[in-house]
């Protein structure tokens, strides 16, 4: 199952090894002695210990040190969003966990964050560093909408990012925001 791969460098996660969860009868042993599965609920108990703080994605927990390993664990809770959807409680969990990798390379918390802008015509000269790291491609977009995270609208695009850096920006750069500008 994805939980011992996500949780492979975790050596006290509570698991059962995973040669007897895979055996039928140890699996059915064990729950007739009453011992709950591993469930997403227990995960995010055992991600709230391992990102308690944020971090770069380099100095994270090595379960979560890479963006692979990341894209596994959104791809875990995409998969159990429907059962999510049944504890909303834990979505404000979820989101305040900071294993959330935004553009800046670092692990934050989920609560408002943003997806980068559907607009492709930014400037680049103007950083959107504390937006998440997750693209189209990447396909969770049905577990960021459960979330509320939504993409960057234009507008919070040049209150947050675009107005703040503007001053620093050489003359050349000046004149990119300002076709920016003009389009919108």
């Amino acid at each position: 199952p994805i939980l011992y791969e996500i949780l492979r460098d975790v050596s006290d996660a509570p698991l059962v090894a995973k040669e007897i969860y895979e055996s039928r009868e140890f699996r059915t042993l064990y729950e007739e002695f009453g011992v709950k599965r591993f469930d997403w609920m227990q995960l995010l108990v055992q991600l709230s210990r391992l990102a308690s703080a944020e971090s770069l994605i380099d100095q994270a927990h090595s379960a979560l040190k890479t963006r692979e390993k990341l894209l596994r664990l959104y791809r875990y809770l995409l998969d159990k969003r429907d059962a999510m959807r049944a504890h909303p409680h834990t979505l404000n969990e979820l989101l305040r966990l900071p294993i959330w990798l935004c553009q800046d390379g670092m692990l934050r918390a989920g609560s408002g964050r943003s997806l980068p802008p559907e607009s492709s015509d930014l400037p680049d000269c103007i950083r959107v560093n504390q937006v998440l790291d997750i693209t189209s491609s990447d396909r969770l977009r049905p577990l960021l909408d459960l979330l509320g995270i939504m993409p960057l609208s234009d507008e919070r695009f040049i209150l947050q990012y675009l107005l703040p850096q503007f001053g620093s920006l050489s003359l050349q750069e000046h004149m990119a925001v300002m076709r920016y500008l003009r389009t919108q």
